[in-house]
């Protein structure tokens, strides 16, 4: 499971946010919006955030800071910038920062499905590069995982229980 926070001031763009994590993703869940970047923080106090979608608006006090606060906390967490116009200067310091994508509004669909999509292949290659370094003790929870892999590079095709059972030689 993937937990993700929206955190910008601008309904429109919250909402349209969650209906595509709702229509194009099934493993994601979505923590308590923030209005604030102080809000992410408070979030990040006492939560795990796998994926922060973070406006840069200037409603949003300091989100470079926060966001570096955050990733103290938090250093697996991966970040998608949201910004309210094209900034040269938010597109190097997102960059810098390692981000995992710098978007302008308004948001274009596609583009907001492929930065997520690239989130959760980079949070999968963090927890497959820890397991594998860990003993394997149970052949269903190594088949489990392998699953959620295929799942996730192959999410744009039509994929079936028959699909996933051929693939894990199961039945």
């Amino acid at each position: 499971m993937c937990y993700v926070q929206i955190a910008t001031p601008f309904e429109k763009d919250r909402l349209f946010i969650k209906k595509i994590i709702r229509q194009d993703f099934f493993n994601i869940t979505l923590l308590e919006d923030a209005y604030s970047t102080e809000d992410v923080l408070q979030t990040a106090n006492k939560e795990i955030i796998n994926i922060l979608i973070l406006s840069l608006a200037k409603e949003m006090k300091e989100p470079f800071r926060y966001k570096t606060e955050v990733l103290q906390k938090q250093p697996n967490t991966k970040v998608i910038l949201i910004d309210t116009e094209k900034n040269f200067d938010n597109l190097q310091k997102s960059i810098r920062c390692g981000a995992i994508d710098y978007l302008v509004a308004p948001l274009d669909e596609k583009e907001l499905q492929q930065s997520i999509h690239r989130s959760i292949l980079s949070l999968n290659q963090i927890s497959l590069l820890h397991y594998s370094t860990t003993q394997i003790t149970d052949n269903r929870s190594q088949q489990i995982n392998q699953i959620i892999q295929y799942i996730h590079l192959n999410f744009k095709d039509e994929i079936s229980l028959d699909t996933l059972a051929n693939f894990s030689y199961m039945h």
